[in-house]
């Protein structure tokens, strides 16, 4: 994506004051279908349904200004590592 739509995303997840950072942001185009990956950082100490919510709210929002998009959202809390032994 073009800095400018990455900003976009950006600033959606982030409008969501339980969204703390965003990374490991990903796109290619299928054809026509513009396909987005991001993550969004959130407190771990909020409930599984809560930040479950919260995702499917930033997915719709990031669908609405992407449309046609298809969006997955991942969750992770606020600091999260990946263990290096699974990439």
């Amino acid at each position: 994506l073009p800095e400018e739509d990455r900003e976009t995303l950006r600033d959606i997840a982030l409008s969501h004051s339980e969204v703390h950072a965003i990374h490991d942001v990903r796109s290619r185009l299928s054809g026509i279908t513009p396909f987005i990956q991001l993550h969004v950082e959130m407190d771990p100490n909020l409930p599984l349904h809560r930040a479950h919510e919260i995702a499917d709210e930033v997915e719709e929002e990031v669908k609405a200004a992407f449309p046609g998009a298809e969006v997955i959202i991942h969750q992770d809390p606020v600091g999260f590592e990946k263990d290096p032994a699974f990439p």
